[in-house]
C-alpha cells in the first residue's frame, strides 16, 4: 500500500476535523495541507484516506494519505487472511474435538457395563466450570447414568441413579452432543467387576446360565433360581453371574432306582 507523507510543519485544522476521505484539490494539496516534497503525488480529484503511520524505529506517527483503491484493496486482503486464519483455526477445533470425542467413546466402551447408559455429571447451583450456567465445577467428575435398571449382586440400581449412587438429587446430562469419557473413580471401580462379562453373555445362549453346561456332568448341578441376571433390551442379551450357591460340587441325590441298585435288579 502506498503512503503519502503529509507535511506536518503545519498541518491545518480541516486534517483533524474533516472529511475522511477528501480529494487532492487542483493544487496537488489536501485539505489544504502538502505533500512533503519528492513524491510522485497522484493527480488532482485522486480520493484519499487519512492515516496516521508509525514506520519502524520512529517514536511518533506520522500524517499520511493513501489512494482510497489502494486502502479498500487492503481491506480486502486482510479480511480474506482473517478469514481464512478463521476456518483454519475451526477446522483444528473440529479435528480436535473429533479426537477427543473418539477417544471419550473407546474409553466409554471399554467399560463393559451390562445396561444402557450415558455420562452425566451432578449438577451444582452456582457453577460454571463448563460455561455459562451450566452446572458443573471446574473439577466436575463424569459419572455414569444408567438408563435401565440394573442388578447384579449388591449393585441393585433403577433408571435414572448414578452407578455409584442410588437416587441422586440432581444430574445433567442434557449435553448429550458431547461425549465425555467417565471420570467417577466410583463408578470406574464398579464397572471393573464387569470387565470381561460381556464376552461370557455372547458365548452363553440367550437366558441361560454360563454353569448350564454343567448340567449335563455328573459332578455339578445348576440352580437356575441362585443366579443373578440382567435381560437388557440394549444388549439384547441376558447376562448370568453365578452366586457362591449356583453351583455345587455334586449332583442332588437321586432316590429313583436305588432299590433295584441294592438288590441288583
Amino acid at each position: 500500500m502506498r503512503y503519502y507523507v503529509i507535511d506536518e510543519r503545519m498541518l491545518s485544522p480541516s486534517w483533524f476535523g474533516g472529511d475522511r476521505v477528501p480529494e487532492i484539490d487542483a493544487r496537488g494539496r489536501l485539505l489544504n495541507n502538502d505533500f512533503m516534497p519528492g513524491q510522485n503525488v497522484p493527480p488532482p480529484g485522486t480520493k484519499m484516506v487519512k492515516v496516521w503511520r508509525k514506520s519502524p524505529g520512529e517514536a511518533n506517527s506520522t500524517a499520511c494519505a493513501v489512494p482510497l483503491e489502494d486502502f479498500e484493496e487492503n481491506e480486502r486482503r486482510e479480511r480474506a487472511a482473517q478469514e481464512a486464519a478463521r476456518a483454519a483455526e475451526r477446522e483444528r477445533e473440529v479435528l480436535k474435538e473429533a479426537v477427543r470425542v473418539q477417544i471419550a467413546k473407546d474409553f466409554n466402551a471399554a467399560l463393559e457395563i451390562p445396561a444402557r447408559w450415558d455420562p452425566a455429571f451432578k449438577v451444582s447451583v452456582n457453577a460454571c466450570g463448563r460455561g455459562y450456567g451450566s452446572g458443573a465445577r471446574s473439577n466436575a467428575v463424569d459419572h455414569v447414568l444408567l438408563r435401565e435398571d440394573l442388578s447384579i449382586g449388591r449393585v441393585k440400581r433403577k433408571a435414572g441413579d448414578l452407578l455409584c449412587e442410588a437416587s441422586p438429587e440432581w444430574v445433567d446430562d442434557s449435553d448429550r452432543k458431547k461425549v465425555y469419557p467417565v471420570t467417577c473413580k466410583v463408578c470406574l471401580r464398579i464397572a471393573k467387576r464387569w470387565k470381561g462379562a460381556s464376552s461370557l453373555s455372547r458365548s452363553s445362549a440367550p437366558r441361560s446360565c454360563p454353569a448350564a453346561a454343567l448340567s449335563s456332568s455328573r459332578t455339578a448341578w445348576w440352580s437356575p433360581t441362585a443366579c443373578s441376571t440382567i435381560s437388557s433390551p440394549w444388549t439384547r442379551t441376558t447376562l448370568c453371574i453365578p452366586t457362591s450357591t449356583c453351583i455345587r460340587t455334586t449332583p442332588p441325590i437321586s432316590t429313583r432306582g436305588a432299590g433295584r441298585s441294592a438288590n441288583g435288579g
